[in-house]
């Protein structure tokens, strides 16, 4: 029986965790967080990826095969002046960055961004700026639950 420390634990061992804590600290890398650690986190993904556990998805599907999302992304002002925001609530500023990505790949097939604070471009509005292919798989969470948005979706064929 071995009792040596694994090459993984080791590699962990190796990283500054001082300074990654202090810099979660910072930027508050565990405000939202309920069950997983920004630390469990990153150790799940870094094991993941020395032991090539992304394998390839949907190799025997006829179709192709897409995850839709969006992600908003807060600017920093005084770095990047062009960003809209309103100076009387805030000094911050955000961009929503909706992609959608073939499974099979690992570059975005399409990227649409908006302006982040905006209410109208929701996340479920993002499904109007696709360009849609028939006998596709659209894979997408709750937050994309329009009826009326994904009936356009099974027009052309496209499944959920």
């Amino acid at each position: 029986m071995n009792l040596d420390k694994t090459l993984f634990a080791q590699i962990m061992d190796f990283l500054p965790w001082k300074l990654v804590h202090r810099i979660a600290s910072r930027h508050k890398g565990d405000h939202y967080v309920q069950h997983f650690s920004y630390a469990e986190q990153f150790r799940v993904m870094a094991f993941a990826q020395l032991s090539y556990r992304d394998e390839p998805f949907g190799a025997d599907l006829a179709g192709s095969v897409y995850a839709f999302d969006a992600s908003t992304i807060d600017l920093r002002l005084p770095l990047l002046p062009w960003a809209h925001f309103d100076r009387a609530k805030s000094t911050t500023a955000s961009i929503k960055l909706h992609t959608l990505l073939e499974l099979r790949g690992d570059i975005p097939s399409f990227i649409h961004l908006s302006n982040g604070q905006n209410r109208w471009m929701a996340d479920a509005r993002g499904l109007d700026t696709l360009s849609l292919e028939a006998g596709a798989i659209y894979v997408m969470d709750r937050g994309y639950l329009d009826f009326t948005r994904l009936y356009r979706l099974h027009q052309p064929g496209a499944s959920l």
